[in-house]
């Protein structure tokens, strides 16, 4: 559909330069318009970009937008598409302003980054009154957790987007060096990963833990010290309603990243169990009090079957022995259901913490415990019920 009436016409196109500051990198852009002539009827087809390339590989299609560039295409070009124009499945026709396009088959790093030091990339982002806010960015290898990628894709409208998101990044100390660094987990191979960052912030050290496979890393807490204590919770979901799945905590050498201890947490329902039939998307909070080598969890769950028939979901909190792994206490719920969670180390030693509950009670929840026992648990915050 060719016609004035069934297709949008008259694209603008301007052929530029596109080069890096230091002209490392120096190619050719091409800028395409929107449509100025929209369809008088309607779009009944859309116009594509065809490219011809030059030589077989790998071509890539970027887009310069703001200053940012990304890529929008990656298109194996075999031998018998060499000389022949091929096709890139974008359409000018869809956009609604002009788009810059780059065309690379020369593997050309295109990137607003910095090379600081290879491969770590810098760049300031601001400064005012003295004061500098800077990035880094490390390679890790592997998949961490983007939200472009992983995250999920709930509208405000839908009822799954009432529940919290888990936490994916810890942030830990280690005293041997005084490094800082972070706990995560691969959203592919679903190992778990402890990264170093150098004090220059010129380089990092990416070590895997070996606690991944069928498990979610939900909590983690460093002891500053030489210690990671990591939680997982099975991601079985079990057809019947009334089984518990597994969750575990592991101790890990904060140095050679080799497995301490591991230790099977009770999930089952009674008996000081943390009655965890499914993990709860809410997911968890930990902190550890090095004075005393106890660990606070609090985690959202989905529980076992109770008795209305109904797998009811809720948080709890549990104090766990650093040193040996075992829960000491288990103090309950916090709320239910629970959408979201936090802690911190109060001054005092106690853990001070809260959630968000959507009816026992509704409202902003926060809590404090001791070691031992329940220290108060007011309602700062509620809201209306519909």
């Amino acid at each position: 559909w060719t016609s004035a009436k069934y297709s949008h016409q008259n694209y603008e196109l301007e052929i530029g330069n596109f080069s890096s500051s230091n002209q490392a990198v120096s190619t050719y852009a091409y800028q395409i318009s929107e449509p100025k002539q929209r369809a008088t009827k309607f779009a009944a087809s859309d116009t594509e970009i065809y490219y011809r390339p030059k030589k077989a590989g790998t071509l890539k299609i970027y887009v310069v937008d703001n200053g940012d560039i990304n890529l929008q295409a990656t298109i194996n070009v075999t031998s018998t598409n060499v000389d022949k124009f091929i096709s890139t499945a974008l359409y000018p026709s869809k956009q609604t302003k002009a788009i810059k396009y780059v065309f690379d088959m020369n593997d050309a790093r295109f990137s607003k980054w910095p090379i600081i030091s290879a491969p770590t990339e810098g760049a300031f982002l601001a400064t005012i009154s003295g004061y500098s806010l800077s990035v880094r960015r490390f390679q890790v290898g592997g998949a961490p957790y983007s939200p472009e990628t992983h995250g999920s894709n709930a509208g405000p409208s839908t009822h799954a987007a009432n529940y919290g998101w888990p936490k994916k990044f810890f942030a830990c100390r280690r005293s041997s060096d005084a490094a800082e660094g972070v706990i995560w987990q691969d959203q592919n191979t679903m190992n778990v990963y402890m990264t170093w960052i150098s004090s220059n912030l010129l380089s990092a050290t990416t070590t895997n833990l070996n606690a991944g496979g069928n498990f979610w890393l939900v909590a983690a807490a460093c002891n500053n010290g030489n210690h990671i204590v990591l939680v997982t919770v099975s991601k079985d979901k079990p057809s019947d309603k009334t089984q518990n799945i597994v969750a575990q905590a592991y101790k890990i050498d904060a140095t050679t990243g080799a497995t301490a201890l591991t230790k099977n947490l009770p999930t089952q329902k009674g008996n000081g169990g943390m009655n965890i039939h499914k993990f709860s998307s809410s997911g968890a909070s930990m902190v550890w009090n090095t004075q005393t080598d106890k660990l606070c969890l609090s985690i959202a769950r989905t529980m076992t079957q109770s008795g209305d028939g109904l797998n009811h979901q809720g948080g709890i909190a549990i104090i766990i022995d650093a040193v040996t792994l075992e829960v000491l206490k288990n103090f309950g719920q916090t709320s239910g259901h629970s959408f979201a969670n936090s802690m911190i180390l109060a001054s005092d030693g106690t853990f001070l913490g809260m959630d968000l509950g959507d009816n026992y009670p509704r409202g902003v929840h926060m809590w404090r415990f001791s070691d031992s026992k329940k220290l108060g648990a007011p309602v700062v915050y509620t809201f209306k019920t519909k």
